[in-house]
């Protein structure tokens, strides 16, 4: 796929329509008071990675994305996700991108939610679509300062109890320059991690050298029906073949274990129905 430098003209169009029709904060405050910006709710997921079998240590993994930091996403949200963040002990964490919605001007409150937790590996994230419309050195000068280091085609390594982890960024693939040149050879004794913003990222034969993903983008449709699969018809196909939740490998999943997560904000419509945003929780074993 050929690398996108500008947002489309649609997408433009929405911005005007965003800037005319919900100048203001009026939108998300009487989203926020009707109930369809709820607070994130805290989704546990335990992963047989064979680290016990091993006689190594569990490894945690908390996982945000898609906080979405504009007029569409109340600041309560954002602050309630810090809060979540703040309450749980993890040894690392993830954000898989989309800071902001189509300004920057809240980072300042994305920049203090995230400064809620200090695991002891640290806290690592990717740069979304949304994110690539705006000065990148600055968004990720001020994500440095809540200690969240971005990784763009890089891999960490870090080790707990005699297990030798990677995680590996890659690169947004519809925006940015996706590659695994950045990925040493061998994986040590733990679990290798994949973040990354989209499922499209499973278009990259690379991705299979990993033991599990981590993706955003998709929002569990954000405004979802009741029952069966969320619509993304302005999707990828991996989106839309992984819209939301946990993929083990297996006969509809050919690819590698992965977690989609719904994310924490709203774009282009202020509200969430059926996709409740979450923090995940991720024990690998």
């Amino acid at each position: 796929m050929a690398r996108r430098e500008k947002p489309s003209f649609i997408r433009k169009i929405g911005k005007g329509i965003e800037q005319a029709v919900f100048r203001g904060c009026w939108a998300r405050n009487l989203s926020r008071c009707a109930g369809l910006q709820p607070k994130p709710a805290l989704k546990t997921i335990s992963y047989d990675a064979g680290l016990g079998k091993r006689g190594q240590e569990s490894l945690t993994v908390a996982f945000v994305s898609d906080i979405h930091a504009g007029k569409m996403t109340h600041p309560d949200l954002i602050r309630e996700m810090g809060r979540v963040l703040g309450e749980i002990r993890c040894d690392l964490l993830l954000v898989g991108g989309d800071y902001i919605f189509l300004e920057d001007e809240e980072m300042g409150l994305v920049v203090e939610s995230l400064s809620a937790v200090s695991p002891p590996f640290g806290k690592f994230g990717v740069l979304g679509n949304h994110d690539r419309w705006i000065g990148r050195g600055s968004l990720r000068d001020r994500l440095e300062s809540a200690g969240v280091r971005i990784l763009v085609n890089e891999e960490a390594r870090f080790s707990k109890g005699g297990s030798g982890h990677l995680l590996y960024g890659l690169d947004d693939v519809e925006w940015g320059d996706p590659s695994f040149k950045g990925l040493s050879p061998g994986t040590g004794t733990g679990v290798a991690l994949l973040l990354s913003h989209s499922p499209e990222a499973l278009s990259l034969e690379g991705c299979a050298g990993f033991d599990f993903a981590f993706f955003g983008h998709t929002h569990a449709g954000q405004i979802a029906p009741p029952f069966g699969r969320p619509l993304l018809p302005f999707k990828d196909r991996y989106s839309k073949q992984f819209p939301y939740g946990f993929y083990d490998k297996g006969e509809e999943n050919g690819f590698l274990p992965m977690y989609v997560t719904s994310g924490i904000g709203c774009v282009w419509l202020p509200a969430r129905v059926f996709a409740r945003p979450e923090v995940v929780l991720v024990t690998f074993l």
